[in-house]
């Protein structure tokens, strides 16, 4: 469950910065910013209270990225210190990103972005040129065997995946990959002279041309190499017994919140026996209650219910009980009003946390119980709303609220799950948004431990997978509707 509440309401703290028109101690902020991320966690995460690995990781990685503090020179080396700092503990809704609100931030030192001439990306378990772009650098389609002493693996996880992912994951291999080529200047990023590749004439060396590459002229062709761009938020028939619903987000803003209205009304009043796509393409999460919306247009709200206690294990969910939660659960409750004055089981579920948190702080507790243990429900479902087949379209980057809408469909359908691998929703979630106290970056702060419907690590593997590229939404929608129906 993935939720940016009350971000906006932060104030930046007052850190170590520069005197107008001078370069920031970068070392000591990183110092500084690596320890308050430390700090945050061990203070507002469930992680450090429920797993040894987590506080392993938490305490060990610190002392290596402090060490390593001392080297930094600019804001780029600094970022992707905190990054890989972050992105070694195990939570991946974890993240680290830049604070371009910062009023010196247009005005410090940036090196030059550097590549080869090509993209890399990752297909059927190999690594490929994708798109190979200046000329002299090697060909499109041509597999990487490796560069110096490093196989084509090792070089994508030290460029790459040490920022971003998991290498144990398909999904996050895909993520990547496009970006182990790309020089920003990272601490210890390796730019080999020449590469391995595996040639119509067999294995050849080739000469690797680095050089200046502007980021914007090169990101299209790193999305292309990765998933390619979502599909827009939309609904369409695409033949007379088949609804496809692109639900890209779950975080809708502007004309999307009444766009997603429209969307639920459109299942709502699908036939009952029509064949309902929900195409989760690029959907990250977001807020839960409205992915429920959809379940409930669909199935109706006593099925919806049955499945939602069905999924629970009899372990309550925990939150972690800190004033910081507190007050951030707090502040999004009182703004509830205004902002959702239609949504009580949302106003109903902050008040459980908040209460809950409130009682663990009286008791001296880190975590706060939501719930008693109970025995999963075994009864048998209400009648459906619904009869049809339901498909969902997944990627590599569906995650979080997504993934839990998908788990909330499988408990209470057959649904089939088609496309390409994502990793699962994991443990935790309910993230906060925390500005780090230098004032050049922020961190996301899982609150909540997901005991109940624990995904843990791993893949969410498609029951029928997809062997093109995953953006081909026209190629995507031939092919589901010439697989079989269900029985």
């Amino acid at each position: 469950m993935r939720r940016y509440w009350g971000a906006a309401l932060l104030a930046i703290a007052c850190g170590i910065g520069p005197a107008a028109g001078q370069e920031p101690d970068w070392p000591a902020l990183a110092r500084q910013d690596l320890q308050a991320i430390h700090d945050v966690l061990d203070r507002d995460h469930p992680g450090p209270v429920i797993d040894p690995d987590f506080r392993r990781r938490l305490d060990g990685g610190l002392d290596s990225a402090l060490a390593r503090a001392g080297r930094v020179a600019d804001i780029t080396q600094y970022l992707y210190l905190l990054i890989e700092y972050a992105n070694a503990l195990p939570d991946a809704h974890l993240s680290v990103w830049g604070n371009r609100q910062n009023p010196q931030w247009a005005g410090v030192h940036r090196g030059a972005t550097l590549y080869p001439g090509f993209v890399a990306a990752y297909r059927g378990g190999d690594i490929l040129v994708g798109a190979s772009l200046e000329t002299g650098a090697p060909g499109t389609g041509l597999r990487l065997l490796g560069c110096g002493g490093d196989d084509a693996g090792g070089l994508a996880v030290a460029n790459a995946l040490r920022f971003q992912g998991d290498a144990s994951l398909a999904a996050d291999w895909v993520r990547a990959v496009p970006l182990m080529f790309l020089d920003q200047g990272q601490l210890d990023f390796r730019r080999p002279p020449s590469c391995r590749f595996l040639t119509a004439a067999g294995v050849e060396e080739i000469a690797l041309h680095w050089r200046p590459v502007r980021f914007a002229a090169v990101q299209p062709f790193l999305a292309a190499a990765g998933f390619g761009d979502p599909p827009p938020l939309g609904g369409l028939w695409i033949a007379d017994d088949t609804l496809w619903i692109s639900l890209p987000t779950l975080e809708p803003s502007g004309p999307a919140v009444q766009a997603m209205d429209d969307l639920r009304a459109m299942v709502a009043q699908a036939p009952a026996g029509a064949r309902i796509v929900f195409d989760l393409r690029g959907n990250a999460g977001g807020n839960s209650f409205l992915a429920r919306g959809f379940a409930v247009a669909l199935y109706g709200e006593p099925l919806v219910a049955w499945g939602e206690q069905r999924l629970y294990s009899g372990i309550p969910d925990a939150v972690r009980a800190s004033p910081g939660n507190r007050a951030h659960f707090q502040q999004f409750r009182d703004a509830l009003g205004t902002t959702r004055p239609d949504d009580p089981g949302l106003a109903r579920y902050l008040d459980t946390l908040i209460a809950g948190i409130d009682a663990a702080l009286a008791a001296g507790q880190p975590l706060a119980d939501l719930g008693r243990p109970s025995k999963p429900v075994r009864t048998d479902p209400p009648p459906s709303a619904h009869d049809g087949q339901v498909i969902v379209v997944i990627d590599g980057r569906v995650f979080s609220s997504a993934l839990l809408f998908v788990d909330l469909l499988q408990a209470i359908d057959d649904v089939t799950l088609v496309g390409w691998p994502t990793r699962a929703h994991g443990l935790y979630g309910e993230i906060r948004e925390v500005a780090l106290p230098g004032g050049w970056a922020w961190v996301s702060v899982s609150t909540k431990a997901f005991l109940s419907r624990a995904g843990g690590g791993g893949a969410v593997e498609p029951d029928i997978p997809w062997d093109g590229e995953i953006a081909d939404t026209p190629g995507l929608q031939r092919w589901v509707l010439s697989l079989p129906a269900r029985p």
